[in-house]
């Protein structure tokens, strides 16, 4: 019995040792990379004490899942000295949406990260969701190609026609249809179902050819395939 015994008892300070003896708890947390996101909070969140139980992936993972303004993150350990480096890449601010009083920065993939200040004007891109769903930090309003799609329409306008974009509007979702309102106090329609670029270079030839004086216009309609209508 007893040769059963002592066998399983060393195996459980083995275990002991492994899992609780300072000899393995890491050391010390450096990082670097990071610009908005305080170290305090980056270290806060670090859930691991054992330096062979926390894995790279497992670090990268609880860490982006828990601060949402992380894009990327690097992670390496030295063992010997019980070290975890973080190299932080950190989201860039694309956007604003804002549903009601409550606003959040987006970045160019579609992200929504951070709480926004609420904004009005032509500075920033603005998105106004009236969809009634459900913002999370951490989650899309847009897959990344419509987000890029929509920072195009918004650049090219004002490279090209200097017309400024004072929001796009979200009524439902899924998303069905965008509305872009200008500073010019006219809005577009474009069918969120189709490529919007294709729609875009329609109304640059539109407002080429055929809308060169816009005052007084009310819209301009895009939502037809091959069609365009304005009033």
């Amino acid at each position: 019995m007893i040769r059963y015994v002592l066998p399983f008892l060393l195996f459980l300070i083995l275990v002991y040792i492994f899992l609780f003896s300072p000899i393995f708890k890491i050391r010390a947390i450096e990082v670097s990379g990071n610009q908005e996101i305080e170290i305090a909070e980056i270290i806060n969140k670090f859930d691991y004490q054992n330096i062979f139980l926390s894995t790279e992936k497992k670090i990268k993972t609880s860490l982006m899942g828990k601060i949402p303004q992380i894009l990327d993150l690097d992670v390496s350990k030295n063992l010997i000295k019980r070290i975890v480096k973080l190299i932080i890449r950190e989201r860039e601010k694309a956007g604003i949406v804002c549903q009601a009083d409550k606003c959040f920065f987006v970045d160019n993939k579609g992200i929504i990260f951070e709480e926004a200040p609420q904004t009005s004007g032509s500075l920033i891109l603005l998105i106004k969701d009236y969809s009634q769903r459900t913002l999370e930090l951490g989650k899309e309003i847009f897959n990344e190609d419509l987000m890029g799609s929509v920072l195009e329409i918004r650049n090219d306008l004002d490279a090209e026609m200097d017309i400024k974009t004072l929001s796009f509007d979200i009524s439902t979702y899924p998303l069905k249809e965008l509305k872009l309102v200008t500073n010019e106090g006219w809005y577009v329609l474009f069918d969120a179902e189709r490529d919007l670029k294709s729609q875009l270079r329609v109304l640059g030839a539109a407002l080429k050819e055929k809308i060169q004086n816009r005052k007084g216009l009310e819209y301009i309609d895009l939502r037809i395939e091959n069609r365009i209508y304005y009033k």
